[in-house]
């Protein structure tokens, strides 16, 4: 059996102090105009169908459906995709001006002898087999994972409730020497409409924002959420029909927002892995930057970071399909955390035989929103007694 090595190297891509002096000058600031485009035509698709869509009272396979054919009809007029190919050139540009490359060093923590957990470290890896045989099948996820990952994480976190939110399944089929490579490609990738959910993200950031729970409870309070264009990742939708109001989310819950990351490909994950970032690293010298994005038909604030070197970034090699990487995203009550940084990256000293290629990687991710009951002891605390 080959020894793994108890760290590699890995090269990572930070926001630039460029950036966030941009974001600090125009929070609201738009550099990726393909999903303005795509929410205009979506407009105009919307308009040819001989009935109008009433997305509040589709279910999730018809929301799919729906899309994958406004993405069709858009991706069948020229004129169209020469507006998005167009937009999105200029946004991989821009973006390459905005990032930093930088080379670091990243334990493997199924080697390294540390603690994790979620109020630790801020991830954890635990076995989980899962029931469902095609994770392409987005109905069987749906009817199988989510209740799956629900009771799983509610059972590992203590939670009263737990909120399974829609899933993103990401594959990469690069090559070893693409993906290894610590030079930036001079191509921006050739499908800008089927980026959003497909492609592993190879930049360092955390899905939300301190203010993320007090969103929801705006939301909340709307008779109709979906008017508030929060991006909320399926999980509006069943807080109100369980009946969760606003003043629940302010006054009896704690929100937490867990993220459960797997392999779902039948062979151990060698291509893009995910790395985590210690939270207890993070945000000492002011590298957070809160910016608004555009996904999944609304907007969120989430987090970029520039580069600091106290973090201290770990990952697991090798996954397999019974296992689950748990990291925590958000945390209403801990007044210290940012969340969880997280990114793909690439070890360097990936090898293989005779320059084959890489297995793809096929992975899910999933978001479970938590509702914990408030707690007399601040987060801060316990993570003082935690501390090493």
């Amino acid at each position: 059996m080959i020894q793994q090595p108890t760290t590699v190297t890995g090269t990572f891509n930070y926001a630039t102090a460029k950036y966030a002096e941009l974001i600090r000058e125009n929070p609201m600031i738009t550099m990726n105009r393909v999903p303005e485009l795509v929410s205009q035509f979506a407009q105009e698709y919307a308009a040819t169908v001989s009935e109008k869509s009433n997305m509040a009272k589709m279910t999730p396979e018809e929301r799919e459906l729906h899309h994958q054919q406004m993405i069709a009809w858009i991706r069948a007029d020229s004129e169209k995709m020469t507006a998005v190919n167009t937009a999105y050139e200029a946004f991989w540009k821009k973006k390459q001006q905005l990032t930093e490359r930088v080379d670091l060093e990243v334990t493997n923590a199924r080697t390294a002898n540390q603690q994790t957990g979620l109020d630790s470290t801020g991830f954890t890896l635990v076995g989980h087999l899962s029931q469902v045989k095609d994770w392409d099948d987005s109905t069987e996820v749906r009817g199988i994972y989510y209740k799956e990952i629900e009771t799983f994480v509610q059972s590992h976190t203590g939670a009263e409730r737990a909120f399974c939110n829609n899933h993103s399944i990401r594959q990469s089929v690069e090559s070893q020497q693409q993906v290894s490579s610590n030079k930036p490609s001079n191509k921006p990738p050739a499908d800008p409409l089927g980026l959003a959910m497909k492609n592993p993200i190879p930049s360092v950031h955390n899905d939300f924002t301190k203010g993320f729970s007090e969103s929801l409870a705006d939301a909340l309070s709307l008779d109709d959420p979906s008017e508030c264009g929060l991006a909320d990742f399926g999980m509006l939708e069943k807080l109100q029909r369980e009946g969760i109001t606003g003043d629940d989310l302010r006054n009896k819950y704690r929100v937490v927002v867990v993220n459960a990351w797997r392999n779902v490909s039948v062979k151990p994950l060698k291509n893009m892995p995910l790395a985590v970032c210690n939270k207890r690293t993070v945000g000492t010298c002011g590298e957070l930057v809160d910016a608004m994005s555009q996904v999944k038909g609304g907007k969120i604030t989430a987090i970029s970071a520039m580069h600091n070197p106290a973090h201290k970034w770990s990952y697991y090699p090798d996954m397999r399909k019974n296992e689950v990487l748990l990291f925590k995203t958000y945390d209403s009550e801990d007044v210290k955390s940012r969340g969880q940084l997280h990114t793909a990256f690439q070890p360097h000293d990936t090898s293989t035989s005779g320059g084959e290629i890489l297995p793809p990687r096929h992975s899910c991710e999933v978001r479970v929103l938590c509702l914990l009951p408030k707690e007399e002891e601040p987060t801060l605390q316990r993570e003082a007694a935690l501390s090493p």
